[in-house]
């Protein structure tokens, strides 16, 4: 995790801090990706988006479209991911308990598409990545 000189205190200081960044590194993403299909290797701990876009993967959590709730990936993760696909989800509930930040704390909850954003500005945000990708398993 990337360290903070002041640790934010709420999940708006959070955004306020992140949500720029993301936003510009989103469209780089989206300008690499396009709409093309991914697959992830759990094993490996990579996402790609056919030959030469291979990146990095951490799980956060899963979101339900049937529920519309978020569930995070320390809640109950699937398995057969390795604990390292996990590691990120596992710092952010850390932090949240730290800092008293509910959205990075409650396992589960109802959740919209602006929340899932907000998760993934946060996440790519503190720990430096190039974007956060909201991958629709069915």
């Amino acid at each position: 995790m990337t360290p903070d000189v002041t640790p934010a205190q709420t999940e708006q200081e959070l955004l306020e801090r992140y949500a720029a960044l993301a936003c510009d590194r989103q469209t780089d993403l989206a300008a690499v990706i396009g709409e093309k299909d991914w697959n992830a290797d759990t094993v490996a701990g990579t996402i790609s988006f056919g030959p030469g876009l291979e990146f990095p993967l951490q799980a956060l959590g899963t979101f339900s479209h049937v529920s519309e709730t978020w569930r995070w990936a320390w809640v109950g993760a699937d398995p057969s991911w390795p604990a390292s696909l996990l590691r990120q989800a596992e710092q952010l509930r850390t932090y949240g308990k730290q800092h008293g930040i509910e959205l990075l704390t409650v396992g589960e909850f109802d959740a919209t598409t602006q929340d899932l954003h907000a998760i993934g500005a946060i996440a790519s945000g503190m720990f430096g990545a190039s974007g956060y990708y909201l991958a629709n398993y069915g």
